[in-house]
């Protein structure tokens, strides 16, 4: 897609808020306030993780324009080996 040109300025400036966000969330919050919102903060956050995970995975498992998975080719993308020489990629072997 190309939408960024400079990846990282842009990843400089997401570190920066996150620490600003973190911040000021710790200077907002006491810690019994934090002890009252534990099981709402990471029980809703544990869910948010999990049904996002397996949208992802259900979004990777679709075939694309070739009929293999999607995940294959990120997978053969990311994976150390040379590709003569890799027998674990689904990529290598077709």
């Amino acid at each position: 897609m190309a939408l960024v040109r400079d990846a990282d300025r842009i990843l400089d400036a997401a570190e920066i808020g996150v620490v600003m966000m973190l911040f000021v969330i710790g200077l907002e919050l006491s810690p019994s306030r934090l002890r009252v919102m534990r099981k709402p903060v990471f029980g809703t956050g544990g869910l948010q993780v999990l049904l996002t995970a397996l949208a992802l995975g259900g979004i990777a498992s679709l075939p694309n324009t070739t009929g293999k998975p999607r995940w294959s080719s990120a997978w053969a993308w990311h994976c150390p080996r040379p590709r003569s020489a890799c027998n674990c990629c689904p990529s290598a072997r077709s």
